[in-house]
């Protein structure tokens, strides 16, 4: 063989070394880049698990599957979204929480400052609702307080509305762009819908069936008035209705 021949082939046997060494190189860094993510993976999962539901918590790890989607799969950031989701919601009536509530008309009010028109809130109060659960027990004080849940949250009718459960058997309600008038007309639709219900009440001092008494406070936010303001108002017309007798709407002056 002459000699040109065999520099050629120890040039092209030099050649494929070098690409048999590149791929070898290349498959390295591919071991070690999946390792890597599949470590950076298991830590955001972790992350995910041990999170207490907390909304700045939630927020980051939404940010995580969003900014590392070559890492984070769809599963993840689906995981993600539900935590944030079941982090609002009232566990036994399916309603928002007192903490997502607060949220929402935080965010309402600014909305209707700007848009100059009123907002409403109602709370509302299941009537003697400790003697139901002392006679009929827990579980039925927890049936109760679900059915009555779904009847207000089934008395309103759009999207923007929002009723959640504040604590205890302690309803509230949000009625942005809802003047004085209109929620009044709400508040006996949500009344009328919970004596419908028929859940037998034995221990009632007004009825054999379960009712509620609602208190109600409107306003056309503007810096003078806070959130705050307007839900003690809606709380101080909830225990004059109260005092009246109870199964009553009863609207702040």
């Amino acid at each position: 063989m002459e000699s040109s021949q065999v520099s050629l082939l120890l040039s092209e046997n030099n050649l494929l070394r070098a690409h048999i060494d590149r791929l070898y190189a290349i498959q390295f860094f591919l071991l070690q880049e999946n390792k890597r993510l599949r470590d950076m993976e298991q830590h955001l999962l972790t992350a995910l698990e041990i999170a207490l539901l907390d909304k700045s918590d939630l927020e980051i790890m939404l940010d995580l599957a969003v900014s590392h989607g070559d890492v984070v799969e769809k599963v993840l950031y689906t995981a993600a979204e539900q935590a944030w989701h079941v982090a609002g919601i009232d566990e036994l009536t399916q309603l928002p929480n007192r903490r997502q509530f607060l949220e929402y008309l935080d965010r309402m009010w600014r909305q209707m400052t700007r848009q100059g028109q009123s907002l409403t809130i109602l709370m509302c109060d299941v009537d003697f609702f400790k003697h139901f659960n002392d006679f009929y027990g827990h579980q039925a004080g927890d049936m109760c307080l679900y059915r009555v849940a779904q009847g207000i949250a089934s008395a309103l009718h759009r999207p923007i509305d929002l009723a959640a459960r504040y604590g205890g058997e302690e309803f509230v309600v949000v009625l942005p762009n809802t003047d004085r008038s209109g929620a009044l007309k709400v508040a006996e639709a949500i009344r009328t819908q919970i004596a419908q219900l028929q859940i037998l009440h034995e221990t009632s001092a007004i009825s054999n069936r379960v009712t509620i008494s609602i208190g109600l406070a409107s306003a056309v936010p503007h810096k003078d008035i806070s959130p705050a303001a307007l839900l003690q108002s809606a709380d101080e017309a909830l225990f004059r209705a109260k005092a009246l007798g109870r199964d009553r709407v009863v609207a702040a002056p």
